[in-house]
């Protein structure tokens, strides 16, 4: 009589290089959920930092006056802002007041930085 063995058990072999595949899937699934939360945080930094510019640029329009024109925060140059602690994250800002040749215009610049991790 012929009998035929017929193996029920995985071999050591076959469970390393499975763990090796599941390894290797749970690492990338991981660095796209880091990567993504890297990418709010950015975003999130980015938008706050435009809030903050817009919110200067409302105060820049009520300044824009015949009686205020060369004076107070219209006067050329570059300003430095106060600095914003928001959700312990500091953003430092400058404005920059510049003429526009051969035109009586002021160009403002409003720039605010915020560290990058």
């Amino acid at each position: 009589m012929k009998t035929k063995n017929k193996r029920k058990a995985l071999s050591l072999v076959e469970i390393l290089v499975s763990a090796v595949i599941l390894a290797v899937t749970v690492m990338g699934l991981v660095s796209v959920f880091v990567s993504g939360r890297r990418y709010i945080n950015r975003a999130n930094k980015r938008s706050v930092a435009a809030a903050l510019v817009t919110s200067f640029s409302r105060d820049f329009y009520r300044d824009v006056r015949a009686d205020t024109w060369g004076s107070g925060r219209l006067r050329g140059g570059t300003h430095n802002l106060d600095q914003f602690n928001i959700d312990n994250i500091n953003y430092d800002g400058e404005y920059t007041v510049s003429g526009v040749s051969g035109r009586d215009y002021r160009e403002v610049t409003i720039t605010f930085q915020y560290p990058d991790d």
